[in-house]
């Protein structure tokens, strides 16, 4: 099996994750947001994402070899650049949240130097400042933005841009052909 068969099996499971982690950023009642499992879904949804994301990236680079001095290659470009991007929104987040599950475990403790400890705190502080609630609703948002675009130019890399009237609209916009 080639990178390239591999890349519509893999593509789709961090994109499901994502978009459903982005529901539950965005979509914030107070009936779930006080579950202690919103949260935790939330963070296993968005890292695994990222994660394996990161493994989409990768198939899809292997997959666009086949199409080098073809005439997509310039969607493919932009289709990689707004997949790069998500995975760029999306793992700020995800960063967040892990930091922010470490908080709710405990922390490091202090089995750790002080100087690592200082670092900790530091860097908790940060996080909590930079990722508030509004933000990270705006990088889910994005983040979803950006794989909307992914989605709508691999669909035109594989169908061909005129296959849906959003897929065009999204091709002329981005690729400009």
């Amino acid at each position: 099996m080639t990178t390239y068969d591999l890349h519509p099996l893999v593509v789709h499971f961090p994109i499901a994750f994502l978009s459903f982690a982005t529901v539950l950023e965005v979509v914030r009642l107070k009936i779930l947001t006080r579950q202690e499992w919103y949260f935790y879904t939330k963070a296993v949804l968005l890292i695994v994402g990222v994660l394996w994301g990161f493994a989409s990236l990768q198939t899809g680079e292997g997959a666009a070899r086949l199409y080098q001095g073809t005439s997509i290659v310039q969607t493919i470009a932009v289709h990689s650049l707004f997949a790069n991007l998500s995975l760029i929104a999306y793992g700020m987040l995800a960063a967040s949240l892990l930091l922010e599950w470490i908080g709710r475990s405990g922390g490091l403790g202090p089995k750790f130097p002080r100087p690592i400890l200082r670092t900790w705190a530091v860097i908790s502080h940060v996080e909590r400042r930079i990722f508030s609630v509004p933000v990270r609703m705006i990088l889910s948002l994005m983040g979803l933005a950006c794989l909307m675009i992914v989605g709508a130019l691999g669909a035109s890399i594989v169908y061909g841009p005129e296959i849906d009237p959003a897929v065009s609209l999204i091709h002329r916009i981005f690729v400009g052909q």
